[in-house]
């Protein structure tokens, strides 16, 4: 399995990230605490940075097919990752962030 997401993601599935997928941890896209299923079509390569990104920091993937992930983030900005590459989809416009003035 592990050997399967690394020759279909090739490198890690983040936007713009090019380490190698052999470099990476192989992540459920639903996590395993939420029900995930452990196999491929539901797993993605991720470098250790993007992660903690995805965990910690507000990105969200989701899988529209095996290897392809479009990823949001927490300003509402969005990117669709293929195994060509990354393609910026702009900013979503029903997104509301918070005002930072005190």
């Amino acid at each position: 399995m592990i050997r399967h997401i690394e020759l279909r993601d090739t490198t890690c599935r983040f936007p713009y990230c090019a380490r190698e997928a052999v470099r990476t941890a192989k992540d459920h896209v639903i996590p395993y605490s939420r029900g995930g299923p452990t196999d491929t079509g539901q797993m993605i390569a991720l470098c250790r940075h993007h992660h903690r990104l995805k965990t910690l920091a507000g990105y969200t993937p989701r899988l529209v097919e095996p290897g392809v992930v479009h990823w949001r983030g927490p300003y509402g900005f969005e990117h669709l990752v293929t195994p060509d590459g990354t393609r910026s989809l702009g900013r979503s416009t029903n997104v509301h962030v918070a005002s930072m003035s005190a």
